[in-house]
């Protein structure tokens, strides 16, 4: 997320990424969200859970309502791949039940249909939902095998 942050500033945008430690180290930066600072919040799943208190300040703030944009969830294929690794991405299906406006942007280069469909019912997304699907060939990433240097015994 801090690279997200650097580019977004590079780019004149002012952000911020909030996950449990930043959030505990810092009083009031979900203060300085809910009023306005930032244009860009980047959010760990396992800060965004129902049990967090400053997200249910996040969550409950009609301010914070109308200035959210859209929810983008990179990595979306964690949503049902990792649920035993990092069980907190179970609980991004409820960002659209908090924010029911917010247009759910969920990317990810490795989901499968029946991945795709796992997360269209975890996330909620509704039937007017779209699947934009790309061939994951990319030409600009190659696996090579080169021989390296092996030290004698």
């Amino acid at each position: 997320m801090e690279d997200h942050v650097c580019r977004a500033e590079a780019l004149g945008i002012k952000a911020v990424a909030i996950n449990m430690a930043s959030s505990q180290q810092d009083a009031g930066l979900v203060d300085r969200i809910l009023n306005g600072q930032f244009e860009l919040v980047f959010v760990s799943p396992e800060w965004c859970v129902p049990h967090n208190n400053k997200f249910q300040a996040l969550a409950q703030s009609q301010t914070f309502h109308k200035r959210i944009g859209g929810i983008a969830i990179d990595e979306a294929h964690l949503v049902h791949g990792w649920r035993t690794f990092r069980p907190h991405y179970v609980y991004l299906g409820l960002l659209c039940s908090f924010f029911p406006m917010a247009p759910v942007l969920a990317v990810s280069a490795t989901m499968t249909p029946y991945v795709r469909r796992f997360i269209h019912q975890s996330l909620a997304m509704n039937n007017a939902a779209r699947f934009i699907h790309c061939p994951i060939d990319r030409p600009n990433i190659y696996l090579a095998v080169e021989r390296g240097f092996s030290p004698s015994i």
